[in-house]
């Protein structure tokens, strides 16, 4: 699938843990609740807000650069298998399907379509949306 990465919305922010490692490239990330908005770390519950995905593997500290809204690659769940549906995050900051029994998560994504597997699991082209209320 061809991407134009001219439309998409990216923000640079400080890494806030250490997301070096490869398994963690694509997945959702979150700024925490206390400080002044310039960090950012993994989501590790699914009531979390994501505001984007990771787009490189920084160290603690480093410039993390995540794609906010736009389409992207995502690590995700085995049990994406809807074109068109809802995504949301996993504990594990990856792309996890959501339904109107998903309460307290926060639909983020539209799943465009299913890609390779690399050796850490699915991945998957989805089209980011800004994050507006949790399902309840």
């Amino acid at each position: 699938m061809a991407v134009n990465k001219d439309h998409v919305v990216t923000l640079s922010l400080t890494a806030a843990s250490d997301m070096s490692a490869a398994t963690n490239l694509y997945c959702f990330v979150t700024m925490p609740t206390s400080g002044n908005g310039d960090s950012c770390h993994l989501c590790t519950a699914t009531s979390d807000m994501p505001i984007g995905v990771l787009q490189n593997l920084p160290a603690r500290g480093e410039a993390a650069e995540v794609v906010c809204v736009g389409v992207t690659k995502l690590r995700a769940n085995a049990d994406l298998t809807s074109i068109g549906g809802l995504l949301g995050t996993s504990t594990s900051a990856r792309a996890a399907a959501l339904t109107t029994a998903s309460s307290g998560a926060f639909p983020v994504a539209r799943l465009i379509s299913i890609d390779n597997s690399d050796n850490d699991g699915r991945l998957v082209t989805a089209l980011l949306l800004p994050a507006l209320a949790p399902i309840s």
